[in-house]
C-alpha cells in the first residue's frame, strides 16, 4: 500500500537521473584516462600495473575513484631515490 504515490514517484525519478548522471561522468572519465593512457604510450612510457585500457575499464566501472587512483600513480609528483 503507497500512502504517497507522488513522493514515491518523484523518488523513484530522482534515483533515475542519478543512475544517468553517474554513467555519464564514468564514461567522460574513463575516455579522459584511455586519453591519457594513449598519450604515456605515445612518449614511450608505459602506464603502471595495467594497460591503458584496461585502466580505462576499470574507471568505467569504478568511476571518479578509480580515475583518481590512476591519475595518482601516473602523475603525481612523488620523489624517487637515485639508486
Amino acid at each position: 500500500m503507497d500512502f504517497f504515490p507522488t513522493l514515491s514517484s518523484q523518488i523513484h525519478s530522482i534515483a533515475t537521473m542519478a543512475i544517468i548522471v553517474k554513467a555519464i561522468v564514468n564514461l567522460i572519465f574513463a575516455g579522459a584516462v584511455a586519453h591519457d593512457g594513449g598519450l604515456i604510450l605515445k612518449s614511450g612510457r608505459k602506464t603502471q600495473l595495467v594497460s591503458p585500457m584496461t585502466w580505462a575499464f576499470a574507471t568505467l566501472l569504478g568511476g571518479v575513484i578509480a580515475a583518481a587512483i590512476y591519475w595518482f600513480i601516473h602523475h603525481y609528483p612523488i620523489p624517487r631515490k637515485n639508486a
